[in-house]
């Protein structure tokens, strides 16, 4: 039976996927010696560095196969993307494909993924990969459960002077790189969302059109009810698509 499961996987993959699909099949379900597969796909302008071995397939097949970021809520012409929680860059990619106008912020704090992220998006003029993580502000952080694959790392905030990761809030980073209005943040920080929608988001979401945001409660309770009891302040409209959960922030009107 796990044979014959095994083989209707790999004719799915294969017939909707093409070489591709089979490849990442292939290595998704047997080791190998090799480290790194090139990966060209029609989707993409241009090839995917994975590390094999790692996490980086799974990204590969949720954003690029499974079209997780895919939403009718987009506004049709984006001038600025954030990409919080960036990883290898896949999500950045598929925006930049469908948006090559759009400015693009592709933000990641570790330094494993982030020089995957800078391979992977070095022919993407629109792209900018900054090696920092996403807080509720300006800080340095730390990664608290190093032994999880390389898209599962969990990040605290350091006490102790000079050490950790540099982050910056979303309003620092909006102020740095005279972002006026972010028409795309996609938040994917295992668990950080909580600080995140606990602290002066008003300092930053009236100025978001659409959110796209996958939470962690397996990861940390009470990311959920923060990210509630914050959208309850504002006009929204909301999608899923699998994880990942869309929100379109609708402006208030003033009365008459």
């Amino acid at each position: 039976m796990r044979l014959v499961r095994s083989f209707l996987s790999l004719m799915y993959y294969f017939h909707n996927y093409g070489t591709t699909g089979f490849l990442v099949w292939r290595y998704m379900h047997f080791k190998t010696t090799k480290k790194v597969l090139n990966l060209k796909t029609s989707q993409l302008k241009h090839k995917v560095h994975l590390r094999l071995n790692t996490t980086d397939l799974q990204v590969f097949h949720q954003s690029v196969i499974g079209k997780e970021c895919d939403s009718n809520l987009y506004n049709n012409t984006p001038k600025y993307i954030v990409d919080c929680g960036a990883n290898i860059g896949m999500a950045s990619i598929i925006y930049s494909n469908m948006f090559p106008n759009a400015r693009i912020f592709s933000i990641e704090p570790d330094f494993n993924n982030f020089k995957s992220l800078e391979k992977n998006t070095e022919k993407y003029n629109n792209i900018t990969p900054l090696n920092l993580g996403i807080w509720y502000k300006s800080c340095h952080i730390e990664v608290q459960n190093s032994d999880v694959g390389s898209w599962s790392f969990e990040f605290q905030e350091v006490t102790q002077e000079g050490k950790g990761i540099p982050a910056i809030s979303i309003d620092d980073l909006m102020s740095k790189y005279h972002i006026p209005q972010i028409d795309i943040l996609k938040i994917d920080i295992e668990g950080a969302e909580k600080e995140l929608f606990d602290n002066n988001i008003e300092k930053w979401f009236p100025r978001v059109d659409t959110l796209v945001i996958e939470l962690h409660d397996r990861k940390k309770e009470g990311c959920s009810i923060s990210f509630i009891k914050a959208l309850s302040k504002y006009n929204c409209v909301l999608g899923s698509n699998k994880e990942n959960i869309f929100c379109k922030i609708i402006p208030k009107t003033s009365p008459d």
